[in-house]
């Protein structure tokens, strides 16, 4: 019985622990060499939660395996602050407006909270 129990129970850990992980792709702009790839890796690896890197150098893709119970996508882009590298999160929502509406909608939105009443 107290096998079944310890079965069970490692069972249910694993399955946990599978269901914390997250599988995330970035696109990394300003890295153009082997050495920029393997900073980005350090940059990355020491994000807690993050448990596995893989650098695409060509495609400038970056696919990151980790515990979404210990870190999220707002921190894996935090720990570019202040390095060369821009991260570019291909889920993002894209704007939808042609090129320039996003510009007048801008300066008009920046005039009205502008405006005293």
């Amino acid at each position: 019985m107290k096998k079944i129990v310890l079965i069970l129970s490692a069972l249910v850990l694993s399955v946990g622990t599978m269901l914390a992980d997250t599988t995330k792709k970035i696109v990394v702009e300003n890295m153009h060499c082997k050495n920029c790839a393997l900073n980005v890796e350090k940059i990355l690896t020491a994000v807690e939660g993050v448990k596995s890197v893989d650098v695409n150098l060509e495609t400038k893709e970056v696919t990151i395996d980790f515990d979404e119970q210990k870190t999220d996508t707002k921190k894996i882009i935090a720990a570019f602050e202040g390095t060369k590298y821009k991260v570019v999160d291909p889920e993002a929502k894209k704007c939808d407006k042609k090129e320039g509406e996003c510009k007048k909608d801008c300066e008009k939105e920046k005039k009205d909270t502008t405006k005293t009443e």
